[in-house]
């Protein structure tokens, strides 16, 4: 059969559709083969080149196989070059180089596309983001500044916002809550309002089913906070509906189908259409949903302004209150948002103290390895590279001199990166930090080995501002002490959260100079740190941030008491 359209010599779109069905349910290898196959018989196709991009991408991610997803980003540059003008496949192009953190081409390529399409916002958007990515925090702000006046209602801005709102250290906790408020009053304007008539039976007391929308039911940071929830639930009492909106299909996600009684998946259908997902929240009948990401990219925030479910909940995969007045509840603790912080969320705040969070440790964490008794300290931080901001590298640059010796490593897949190291380098250099007493790190490709890591080190420092949470977790896990500062805000105070739970609240700082104490002292007494290498783990794994029945408890009761409102209520 000719699947050609002899007018655009593209293969016909529902060649496309049945091509992209068959990998996204569950036959990949045989569809991407056939996609190989239809690229090559039409090389001037875009439309081609971007589906065998986007399957090779996600069954690379799938199978851990760094080779596919270096493939893969090839493939889209092949979708830009038959399409130059094609601004939807240089988007593709810069996501996938912003995910393998490739900053040097996302940046070029966003130039280029602002170039040649000056009048799309997603142009801006994409440069902005590169700009972010690159740690050119003045820049990102100028860009996203002229794109709120240009495109003041733009929900992708918006957002935007409200993700560069948790990096910018200069802005106050009071004008982060205004800018995630603004996105929810965009979110009241442009959509329809809800209309939705609940029919639940209100009895506070029987079986509630509960939803988590999340792309996070894979291998990613919030699996290991999710897994120890979902797995120690009740199930006499409460029914987990998983809905994932993420492309990924990996060895996790199987782990969260079979803890889930029913799993969705949603995502965007070759033309870019996410089939209605507030349609399959209402027709599971739910009583409770979970939103489990914020702001973060893929979100569905706007599904959940139609309230289709009675009670609405923000929890864990953000830190910062989502601004949208129909997620009714935001779940943290008494440290990360104490008595007093009311007014910096739209949500009603619940607190599951001591901690917030329970960590699951990965299996495939190795035994803790001793450091050698001589030797100069090493400081790490593994954390993502836009929580580096100024002021962090600043006080890192104060712990260094006050260690003569010791060295800090920092580790990011991005340091592959000629610029990106130029970068980091550039700016400890402006904190006084000569170059030589930075290791620079790429990413790792496994799990163990990333973590291995951390037996090459002594102590962790935690960024400012937007602490670490993962990192912090994984760190004590692998025996190595966190020194945090407690900060103005949720994304600032977690680390005091994670320390004060397995016992560390001496490393908690209030000031930096307490900050560059603790961490000098740590490092000054050798048989201290060494104790607290050989004890950190047992001491996590007793404790209330890895007892996973207890937490379970204690969010089950904080849910069951919001259904008990609302069955009391007229709403």
């Amino acid at each position: 059969m000719d699947h050609a359209t002899p007018e655009s010599g593209a293969p016909e779109s529902g060649v496309l559709a049945d091509l992209r069905n068959r990998f996204d349910r569950g036959d990949p290898d045989a569809a991407i083969a056939e996609a190989r196959a239809l690229a090559g018989r039409f090389p001037g196709s875009w439309q081609a080149w971007e589906l065998l991009a986007y399957m090779v991408m996600w069954r690379g991610q799938a199978l851990h196989d760094t080779g596919m997803m270096e493939e893969a980003v090839g493939l889209q540059r092949r979708a830009v070059e038959a399409a130059p003008t094609n601004g939807r496949s240089r988007q593709v192009l810069i996501n996938y180089l912003g995910m393998h953190r490739l900053v040097d081409e996302a940046m070029d390529q966003a130039s280029a596309w602002v170039t040649f399409d000056g009048d799309n916002p997603s142009a801006h958007l994409a440069f902005a983001g590169a700009c972010l990515d690159c740690l050119e925090f003045d820049r990102a702000r100028a860009a996203l500044t002229e794109m709120v006046a240009r495109w003041p209602d733009d929900l992708a801005i918006a957002d935007f916002a409200c993700n560069f709102a948790n990096y910018d250290p200069s802005v106050s906790p009071a004008e982060r809550t205004a800018v995630q408020r603004s996105f929810g009053d965009r979110l009241e304007r442009l959509l329809p309002p809800a209309t939705a008539r609940h029919t639940n039976p209100r009895d506070p007391e029987r079986k509630l089913r509960v939803g988590f929308v999340s792309g996070d039911f894979r291998l990613h940071s919030c699996a290991f906070f999710l897994l120890p929830l979902l797995t120690n639930l009740d199930r006499d009492l409460y029914e987990p509906f998983l809905y994932y909106t993420y492309p990924v299909e990996d060895a996790y996600v199987k782990r969260f189908r079979g803890l889930s009684k029913r799993f969705v998946k949603s995502i965007p259908n070759v033309a870019g259409v996410t089939e209605g997902l507030g349609f399959k929240f209402w027709n599971d009948r739910l009583d409770v949903l979970f939103d489990l990401a914020g702001h973060t990219p893929g979100h569905r925030l706007h599904v959940f302004h139609a309230k289709n479910v009675p009670v609405q909940v923000n929890y864990l995969g953000y830190p910062s209150t989502t601004g949208v007045p129909a997620v009714g509840y935001r779940f943290v603790d008494s440290t990360t948002d104490p008595p007093g912080s009311e007014p910096l969320a739209t949500e009603e705040l619940v607190r599951l103290d001591p901690c917030f969070v329970c960590y699951g440790p990965p299996e495939e964490a190795p035994a803790v390895e001793p450091r050698p008794a001589e030797g100069p300290p090493v400081f790490c931080s593994f954390n993502t590279n836009v929580k580096m901001n100024d002021p962090t590298i600043r006080l890192w640059g104060r712990v260094l001199a006050a260690v003569p010796g010791s060295t800090l490593v920092l580790k990011n897949s991005g340091y592959v990166q000629p610029r990106m190291r130029a970068v980091v380098e550039r700016k400890f250099a402006a904190a006084g930090v000569d170059p030589l007493r930075l290791v620079l790190v790429p990413g790792e490709p496994g799990l163990a080995s990333h973590l291995a890591w951390y037996n090459r080190v002594d102590v962790a420092l935690d960024p400012l501002h937007y602490n670490g949470t993962t990192t912090t977790c994984e760190a004590m896990w692998m025996g190595v002490p966190v020194v945090t500062r407690r900060g103005d805000c949720h994304a600032g105070r977690v680390g005091a959260s994670l320390l004060g739970a397995v016992g560390l609240g001496g490393l908690i700082a209030g000031t930096d100079d307490e900050y560059v104490e603790a961490a000098r002292a740590l490092v000054a007494d050798r048989a201290g740190l060494r104790d607290v290498k050989a004890s950190l783990r047992g001491r996590m794994a007793s404790g209330p941030l890895c007892d996973g029945a207890g937490f379970a408890r204690r969010f089950e009761g904080a849910v069951r008491g919001l259904w008990r409102r609302w069955c009391a209520s007229s709403g």
